[in-house]
C-alpha cells in the first residue's frame, strides 16, 4: 500500500496564531494572566464586636418562611447579623420582666 505524498513528511509550526482560529489559536493569542503567587492576597475584614454584652446561647426557634425572610432582609439592609436584628425587634416588642429569685 502506497501512502500519499505529504502525509509522513514533517511539518513546521505556523508563525501567526491568527491562522489557527479554529484550532486553538484564540487561546494562544490571549495575553497570559499573572501567576497566582504574583497576586496580592485578599485580606478578610473582621466584623466588629457584637453589640450584645451578655453571653449568647444557641436556641431552637421555629419561624415561618415569611418571618425568617423579613428578618433576613432587614439584617441585610442594616448590615448586621440576623440574630442581632431579631434581638433588637424582640426587645422593643416584648414586655420587660423583673425576675428575682428567693433563696
Amino acid at each position: 500500500m502506497q501512502l500519499p505524498a505529504g502525509i509522513m513528511s514533517p511539518t513546521t509550526p505556523h508563525d501567526d496564531p491568527a491562522d489557527d482560529a479554529g484550532q486553538g489559536g484564540a487561546e494562544a493569542a490571549r495575553p497570559e494572566e499573572p501567576a497566582p503567587e504574583a497576586r496580592t492576597p485578599r485580606v478578610r475584614k473582621r466584623k466588629g464586636a457584637s453589640t450584645a454584652d451578655a453571653k449568647l446561647e444557641g436556641r431552637r426557634l421555629y419561624l415561618s418562611e415569611d418571618v425568617h425572610f423579613r428578618l433576613r432582609m432587614l439584617a441585610y439592609q442594616r448590615g448586621r447579623k440576623l440574630s442581632e436584628v431579631a434581638q433588637e425587634i424582640l426587645d422593643r416588642g416584648l414586655p420587660k420582666y423583673d425576675v428575682t429569685r428567693a433563696g
